[in-house]
């Protein structure tokens, strides 16, 4: 795949990774690891902002990592708990991801937001993901056929690990 570069506008801008664990699962590796990974992928491609990292999940895919938390945190990487009335559905995934954003979007203004998540179902996560580009926010989001696709800065983990903690997204460390 050929490395896009980022517009100038975007290079320093803050970027958050919205990485929804049960689509794209979390690999067995150190938490600083995986923040410096995505660091040096994302600068790769001249992004050079912070870096935030948010895990979307429900308590049952992420429970094995609340005890690593702090470790998480450290590395810049924080957990968002799907609300347990849609907990396990697609349409609970995508809301979450859709509300995470706005909250980032209302709190850190032009940012670069970066969507690991497959396969968004509903209408309304697609048409904000256009807003967002249109109001000049920089989004990558693998569903989106005007978007590029930010399947590379996972890939860029597993250049480092084969192995995934399991598939379906359940997670164990």
């Amino acid at each position: 795949m050929s490395q896009s570069s980022c517009a100038n506008i975007h290079a320093e801008a803050k970027i958050c990774v919205f990485w929804d664990v049960k689509d794209f699962s979390i690999p067995t590796m150190d938490p600083d690891f995986i923040s410096k990974k995505f660091g040096s992928a994302l600068k790769e491609r001249g992004y050079r902002g912070d870096l935030s990292i948010l895990m979307i999940g429900d308590k049952t895919t992420t429970l094995p990592l609340i005890e690593l938390k702090d470790e998480f945190e450290r590395a810049g990487i924080r957990f968002s708990f799907i609300p347990e009335e849609v907990s396990g559905t697609k349409y609970g995934r995508d809301m979450k991801l859709l509300v995470d954003m706005l909250i980032w979007a209302l709190k850190n203004g032009e940012s670069n937001l970066v969507v690991l998540a497959k396969n968004i179902e509903e209408e309304t996560p697609l048409l904000y993901l256009s807003a967002f580009r249109v109001r000049g926010y920089k989004v990558f989001s693998p569903d989106h056929p005007k978007l590029e696709s930010p399947e590379w800065l996972y890939e860029s983990l597993s250049e480092s690990c084969q192995t995934p903690t399991s598939k379906g997204g359940s997670s164990q460390m």
